[in-house]
């Protein structure tokens, strides 16, 4: 089969700042190895203008990146039109990532699929913000051939808000599948605290950096925050490290204790399942969207957003560090069993070109 990802950021960025990254780049690296070709549409900031290369099995079609927000991009994607009307008929499956499968409403040759990799649309703050995303999310899922849902619970809500009930549909869980090599190493001096996501308020690393500055006065901890975002100016920089490449990520992970992620809302954080994967011990806030963090067996869960409960999580996780090898081995565990779980998704294309 010959396959398009359409994304709003390109692989080739090599970031860790947008879970769209890995997760695209974890498709195509798949769906290249099983024999398909893959050509991924997306913006890069290292390009500063049109380029197609090509990065093993992989071709990636390039647009440079201006520094849109994240929700202008919505409509900016739509410069991808002219690119995917060439392909249009050429390739058997078009695939966009989430509202970024916009332009794909105008292609009529092809198959189109579409991910709900978000809770955005279902947890918008604002009325009229959520009612926008709402409708917007209508005039995309309604014109698709097939859906790929990121979470069982974001699956059955999107059923309710769209009218997409009749159009095949799949949950993949857990795309994940790479096997981690990398030796877990733990320090008996110091506790290494380590997250990795966008710096945006959602995340809630705030409330992490008030929890952590409370925690040092008592224990030799060191915590290191990964990635790039709006509110960035905000967080102590001395615990900041920027955005690095995916194979540095996982060496600094590899020499870390304690993987958290205090956000809001989560739906499928790659991070989080590569720190499982190494074989850290993950802290999450508690949410249904994700449901395979057991507390005690293969991690830890935060009961609520404010920093006083980041604090008691990190304080507990801390007074089981006789366990903490376990809870890594459990946590890795969990990963490669989600991922022998999950549905192929080349099956799921397969079956929509037969249509």
């Amino acid at each position: 089969m010959k396959i398009c990802l359409l994304t709003p950021d390109s692989p080739y960025n090599q970031s860790i700042s947008n879970g769209f990254i890995s997760y695209v780049k974890e498709i195509s690296d798949n769906l290249s190895t099983h024999g398909h070709d893959v050509i991924v549409l997306g913006f890069s900031k290292k390009v500063s203008k049109e380029q197609k290369l090509r990065i093993g099995g992989v071709e990636y079609w390039c647009l440079p990146d201006k520094g849109w927000s994240h929700l202008l991009k919505h409509l900016v994607i739509l410069k991808f039109l002219p690119m995917l009307r060439e392909l249009d008929g050429k390739v058997d499956i078009f695939h966009g990532m989430g509202g970024y499968a916009l332009p794909l409403i105008f292609i009529n040759k092809s198959k189109k699929v579409a991910t709900l990799h978000g809770s955005e649309p279902f947890i918008g703050t604002l009325w009229l913000e959520k009612k926008i995303r709402i409708i917007f999310g209508k005039i995309i899922y309604e014109r698709m051939n097939g859906l790929v849902f990121i979470s069982p619970v974001i699956a059955k809500i999107a059923n309710v808000f769209f009218n997409i009930s009749k159009i095949p549909q799949i949950t993949e869980r857990a795309v994940f599948q790479k096997i981690m090599t990398r030796k877990k190493t733990r320090s008996d001096k110091y506790i290494k605290i380590i997250a990795a996501s966008r710096i945006e308020k959602i995340k809630n690393l705030e409330n992490l950096v008030i929890a952590v500055k409370a925690l040092e006065k008592k224990y030799p901890i060191v915590l290191e925050i990964f990635g790039a975002g709006s509110v960035t100016d905000k967080i102590d920089s001395k615990y900041l490290r920027g955005e690095v490449d995916q194979e540095t990520l996982w060496n600094k992970m590899s020499l870390s204790d304690i993987f958290v992620m205090p956000s809001i809302s989560e739906v499928r954080p790659n991070s989080l399942l590569e720190a499982m994967q190494i074989g850290l011990v993950p802290m999450i806030t508690r949410m249904e969207t994700i449901d395979y963090i057991v507390e005690g067996k293969n991690g830890f869960l935060i009961d609520s957003k404010s920093s006083q409960d980041i604090y008691r999580a990190l304080q507990g996780a801390i007074h089981n560090r006789a366990r903490w090898n376990q809870i890594g081995h459990n946590a890795t565990q969990t990963v490669l069993d989600l991922r022998d779980e999950s549905k192929h998704l080349e099956n799921f294309y397969k079956e929509l070109v037969k249509k």
